[in-house]
């Protein structure tokens, strides 16, 4: 990586991160003032515990067990309050501090082998992703990607490790991410396009058991994959008719461009398909093409994919970042690519940091802001470029 360049990365950073403490300061102001809906995926979860899917819950049965014990210590008096009396009890609080503890931990985890970089430049990124968008966002919501992410980035960093104990632990974090938000599974081809088969079908195994096997300590009636699958169904067509605020998949960028233009644009699914394909097998198929890229375009997947994608999901678009930045090759659309990253995480000096000036759909529940337009426009021109980069079979020097 050219160290201009890598400057430049740590300067826009570095002031983010002070942009970034005045939106933490309004949102915790708002939050004991009571005029917000802040921290709700986190207290929305714990209130089920054991039986999740037969209120329509989506996520998969290892973090809805794990959501369970937080809410074990919850008192029967303050259940009886609702969810918004989860939050402002002590034991509420405590449960959300352990939360938020355990996903600094497994930051400081996924960070402690990574040889790419000084301990000085990983304190500096560590505190630096505290204070992206997509993190700030997830802390809002009190959301498991906060836990999903340091694990999926704990296998990227170790699952070509020499040492055996570190693939081993690289394929138990895959498998526990997956199992707590399905998508970080296409990682796993990362094994694949390395010819680690073993490796491979040992993660398939795993991730499998991690998947299924929580469904036998639910609850009776919520021990069935089908409900389960079910509710991620009636989910996905229900968060599509709430407007296009927040949402960064790509079938909702497609969705806000016909609106504000007035156009039609056949084959959205097949995009969405072309995606996943396209990223899958580029993978998987161009072995020199630079790991970064690899790792963007499977993060990509998580992003673009599926039915609805809030504006958090950007995190992890950090694992190819740090990638990027560790980069020992330096190549002439580094800056391009440089700025399409900080555009994705770094907090916009425009109205409402969380959502933009809200323009388009405005009687829609989350109407669109400019924020989610620019960080849509940059992951859509990340997929773009990287595939027009890479897609050519002739070798290119780089």
């Amino acid at each position: 990586m050219n160290r201009k360049i890598k400057t430049w990365a740590y300067a826009i950073l570095l002031l983010n991160i002070i942009v970034a403490g005045i939106g933490i300061a309004k949102l915790l102001f708002d939050v004991f003032t009571g005029s917000t809906d802040s921290f709700m995926d986190f207290f929305n979860s714990i209130q089920y515990g054991r039986k999740p899917y037969t209120v329509g819950v989506i996520y998969p049965p290892l973090i809805n067990l794990i959501y369970a014990i937080f809410g074990m210590g919850i008192p029967d008096s303050v259940k009886a309050q609702g969810t918004l009396a989860y939050r402002t009890s002590l034991q509420g609080t405590v449960a959300l501090v352990l939360f938020y503890v355990m996903a600094v931990l497994l930051y400081i985890i996924a960070w402690k082998d990574d040889s790419r970089f000084t301990n000085k430049e990983k304190l500096f990124l560590t505190t630096a992703t505290f204070f992206t968008l997509p993190f700030i966002y997830a802390v809002e919501r009190g959301n498991s990607l906060l836990w999903c992410v340091p694990l999926t980035m704990l296998f990227v960093n170790n699952y070509n490790k020499k040492e055996k104990s570190k693939r081993i632990l690289a394929i138990v974090a895959l498998a526990l991410a997956a199992s707590m938000k399905m998508y970080p599974a296409f990682f796993g081809i990362l094994l694949v396009r390395e010819k680690k088969w073993k490796e491979a079908l040992t993660a398939v195994v795993v991730g499998a058991i991690t998947m299924f096997a929580p469904f036998l300590l639910m609850e009776k009636g919520n021990r069935s994959p089908l409900l389960w699958l079910s509710n991620i169904a009636k989910t996905s067509e229900m968060f599509q008719s709430t407007g296009y605020g927040y949402k960064v998949n790509l079938s909702n960028t497609i969705g806000f461009i016909e609106s504000q233009f007035g156009i039609h644009i056949t084959g959205t699914n097949f995009l969405i398909i072309a995606v996943l394909l396209i990223n899958s097998l580029l993978v998987l198929i161009k072995k020199n093409m630079h790991q970064w890229k690899c790792i963007a375009l499977l993060a990509l997947i998580t992003i673009l994919v599926p039915g609805f994608s809030y504006t958090y999901t950007i995190m992890f678009m950090l694992i190819p970042f740090f990638c990027f930045l560790g980069s020992e090759h330096d190549q002439k659309w580094d800056c391009y690519y440089l700025i399409l990253f900080m555009l994705m995480f770094v907090l916009l000096p425009i109205k409402n940091q969380f959502g933009g000036l809200e323009t388009i759909n405005m009687d829609a529940v989350y109407p669109l802001g400019w924020t989610t337009i620019v960080e849509s426009v940059a992951l859509l021109l990340m997929e773009v470029s990287i595939v027009i980069e890479e897609l050519p079979l002739k070798n290119r020097e780089k």
